[in-house]
């Protein structure tokens, strides 16, 4: 994973390398788990992880919510993340690490799209735009509730519901040790009342990190 991690970094830009490896870090969990679901050894050969039923696991997984705060992920989603996965396997095929790349088949998506992500470029436009709406005043606030919006993926009623260090609502975990990642806690809505904890996406961590602890 390093070799992979040091070839991206040369290629990709930040934001795109972290995202990649985001992706591949959520398969490599779900992956786990089943092992550990199937009493397997931890850290198995690259090619158990790369057969068609892994791979056509890994899938449904990702459709089903798992690693993520929602029930649900889109097939567009899915489809996307698979993408990056895809690469991995490709670059290890090309280092003859596996013996072939097997047909991944994407999700169906709907012809008609109700939306379309924003570009980066619309993003950054809507920050520039934001002193004009909102006014100077409130400009930094509003600029800082978009950023949070665009690198944790919240829903608006997500955000509102978001504290620092509320345990009845969504909130940050910082581990106290070095080698580990801060996370997300997302309190149950079920009877059993069984939290989910999601690792936290590196720009979120990024923007927490420059709030002053006097202001959280």
């Amino acid at each position: 994973m390093e070799h992979y991690y040091e070839h991206c970094k040369k290629r990709f830009r930040n934001k795109s390398l972290d995202n990649s490896m985001s992706r591949i870090g959520i398969a490599g969990r779900i992956l786990e788990n089943q092992r550990k679901e199937q009493e397997l050894p931890e850290n198995g050969n690259i090619e158990e992880y790369t057969t068609l039923t892994a791979l056509e696991y890994l899938q449904d997984q990702l459709l089903a919510g798992e690693e993520s705060r929602q029930d649900y992920r889109a097939p567009t989603t899915v489809n996307s993340t698979m993408e990056a996965i895809m690469a991995f396997v490709r670059y290890c095929y090309r280092h003859d690490w596996i013996r072939k790349v097997l047909p991944l088949t994407k999700l169906s998506v709907d012809d008609v799209m109700k939306g379309r992500p924003v570009t980066d470029e619309e993003f950054e436009k809507t920050l520039e735009a934001t002193p004009e709406v909102v006014g100077k005043q409130p400009a930094d606030s509003w600029k800082f509730v978009l950023q949070i919006l665009w690198e944790s993926a919240f829903r608006i009623s997500d955000l509102m519901n978001f504290s620092w260090d509320d345990v009845r609502k969504i909130h940050p975990v910082w581990p106290d040790r070095q080698d580990l990642h801060p996370t997300i806690v997302i309190p149950s809505t079920q009877k059993n009342r069984k939290n989910q904890e999601i690792p936290m996406l590196p720009g979120l961590q990024e923007l927490l990190d420059q709030v002053p602890e006097k202001d959280r």
